[in-house]
């Protein structure tokens, strides 16, 4: 249930601003389609007033903005005026919003885009849909040997990145941040916007051209107003960056969020589940010192945010930190004053920035929907993490417990146990999750996942609480406020959706299931939403052999060629119990050599000699007729 605004929290204003005229509009009289569109930003421009056609808003707001006075208005926290000019006042916005904050303490926010030396107010985040009508004429960097262009949208919501240092104390500073990106030249190809974007309206940046990237990485800043400390964030900043993502959605290559370090990993959590059907990458990063310091990680972290957003095809929630690119629902806040401030302990990093990028493809979720991508923007904060510590008081655990909590994060200790002899904590649990009260259990080691082969821990699993794997704290709260603001779902169906990996959260195992019983079209199946390296490794365990048999079977070495060197077990548990090894030296006297070193094994410790040599007695004893070289044997 969406609450009311506090009753000095003023509705959001937004104001359109030409060259030198600005006027405030109502953001429900814009159509979703009609933000950030550059058919409204070149109709500023004189020289494409007449080549595009405007649609009735277009009208009526050029119309607005030609008898608007020559300020850029600014306004406070609460929304009142902190600087004008005389002249007639501007039309204001309906009082009514259309949406409430989920959070009392949220502040309502601008979006802001730097050009030159002028802020301008913007509605939303569809920004330049076809900027490419606005470039200049052709210049010789637009000739077929350029590199394409990608596009991607920066969102600026606050933090150190972007700080700027006043007597020795670092502060945010409005607009600040994308002035001095534009002064830094790894950062912004001068040259290459001047010639390419002289009229455009809204000047965009570009990364000059990248070694072994095949893409010119072009880009945007939007600065949301009030610049944000990480630990002011809520749920309502979550699905304002989430809504905005959504709007310049096909605008764009890819979306880099720049954010505080603080509360970065539960952002990172929540927009990657918020993100169904996700087909692009979003890239979170930050900064230790900011980028405009001599020496400092925020230009390093930004640019490899970029190239990842422009140039790979990583359609997940990412956070880019310290040359590694991190799953943003597996990833925590390990350092506080280091450089490399985060990792992600139970998951290698997708990729990592070394002379060469190294992706692991194989560990990237991908989305098996195909519907079309949308934000789930109702989240349930009736949520909380209960941290389990010896003596603990029943009282405090019965008051945690209470309505209107529905979810709860226990952390337990080690892989997920719980004390047995604390009979009372155990009644409170089960009375919470009677009532209806979903209980995930975590972990509260850093590696290593919750095993309910305890029986420390088989005490929680048999009074209904969801083991939750090898999730972070933070991912396994943003997966709850997810779930639960799930209404279509019902109770038992968020259980299982709880225990299902939605996003590559968790990694999923059942160990009293064995590769043996496992028949092979659901094993693919169940194998198709990959999460992690293991997985991908089981898949390629289960189906390898069977192509490895069937290659020799039919004598195919260029098969075996192109087979040959992936890390994969040669065991084979269902083909008569013989491995890929046995099959080769059985069929049609394939040589070995192009495909298998003659150390490889079979499950019985047995090379392809032994095993050619053991067969031979075998068939021998069937009255089998052998022949070697068109000769019989025996």
């Amino acid at each position: 249930m969406l609450r009311d605004p506090l009753p000095s929290m003023s509705p959001r204003r937004l104001v359109l601003h030409g060259a030198s005229h600005s006027t405030e509009i109502d953001d429900d009289d814009l159509p979703e389609s009609f933000y950030f569109s550059p058919r409204l930003l070149s109709a500023f421009s004189a020289k494409h007033r007449d080549k595009q056609p405007l649609e009735q808003h277009h009208r009526r707001l050029l119309q607005m903005a030609s008898a608007a006075i020559p300020i850029i208005h600014r306004y406070d926290v609460n929304g009142e005026r902190r600087t004008s000019e005389v002249g007639s006042p501007p039309t204001m916005m309906s009082a009514t919003s259309p949406k409430r904050p989920l959070d009392e303490s949220h502040t309502p926010k601008l979006l802001k885009i730097h050009d030159g030396n002028i802020m301008r107010n913007v509605s939303a985040t569809n920004l330049v849909h076809d900027l490419h009508e606005t470039k200049t004429a052709p210049t010789s960097i637009d000739a077929p040997s350029a590199l394409p262009e990608a596009r991607v949208l920066c969102l600026y919501t606050g933090g150190t990145i972007g700080m700027r240092s006043h007597d020795g104390v670092y502060s945010p500073q409005a607009g600040y941040l994308p002035a001095v990106l534009r002064t830094i030249p790894p950062l912004n190809d001068t040259a290459f916007i001047e010639k390419n974007f002289s009229s455009s309206p809204v000047k965009p940046y570009s990364l000059p051209p990248v070694r072994l990237m095949k893409k010119r990485v072009v880009y945007w800043i939007v600065e949301y107003e009030p610049l944000l400390d990480s630990c002011d964030m809520t749920f309502d900043d979550w699905i304002r960056v989430a809504t905005d993502i959504r709007k310049a959605y096909h605008n764009y290559d890819g979306f880099v969020v720049l954010h505080g370090t603080d509360t970065l990993a539960y952002t990172a959590s929540a927009l990657s589940f918020m993100m169904e059907n996700l087909g692009k990458p979003v890239i979170i990063t930050g900064s230790q010192i900011p980028v405009a310091e001599v020496r400092s990680d925020g230009m390093e972290n930004l640019i490899g945010a970029l190239i990842i957003a422009g140039n790979f095809d990583i359609p997940e929630v990412c956070v880019y930190f310290n040359n590694k690119l991190m799953r943003g629902n597996r990833t925590i806040k390990l350092d506080n004053s280091a450089l490399e401030a985060f990792d992600s302990p139970n998951m290698q990093p997708l990729a990592r920035m070394a002379i060469k990028i190294q992706v692991n493809y194989d560990s990237i979720f991908r989305s098996t929907n195909i519907n079309p991508f949308t934000v789930h923007d109702n989240l349930c904060r009736d949520v909380g993490l209960l941290r389990i510590f010896p003596s603990m008081s029943i009282e405090s655990v019965r008051a945690f417990l209470q309505p209107p909590t529905k979810g709860v994060i226990l952390q337990t200790f080690g892989a997920g146990n719980m004390p047995t002899k604390r009979k009372d904590i155990i009644d409170a649990l089960k009375e919470a999750i009677a009532r209806g009260c979903l209980v995930v259990n975590c972990s509260q080691c850093l590696k290593g996942q919750v095993d309910v082969n305890y029986a420390t821990g088989k005490i929680l699993y048999d009074i209904g609480v969801i083991p939750g794997s090898d999730m972070t704290s933070e991912a396994a709260m943003a997966k709850m406020c997810y779930v639960l603001g799930k209404d279509e779902w019902d109770h038992e169906t968020k259980r299982m959706m709880l225990q299902t990996n939605l996003r590559g959260e968790m990694t999923v195992t059942n160990e009293a299931i064995g590769t043996r019983e496992l028949d092979i079209i659901p094993h693919i199946a169940k194998c198709l939403r990959l999460s992690s390296g293991n997985e991908v490794q089981l898949i390629r365990d289960t189906i390898l052999p069977p192509l490895f048999c069937n290659a020799a079977k039919t004598n195919k070495p260029e098969i075996l060629k192109k087979i040959k060197g992936l890390d994969v077990s040669l065991r084979l548990p269902k083909v008569n119990l013989l491995t890929a090894v046995s099959m080769m030296v059985s069929f049609n006297g394939v040589d070995l050599s192009a495909a298998l070193k003659s150390t490889q094994r079979d499950r019985f410790a047995h090379n392809g000699i032994v095993t050619a040599a053991a067969n031979i007695d075998f068939l021998n004893s069937c009255s089998s007729h052998l022949m070697l070289n068109n000769k019989k044997i025996n």
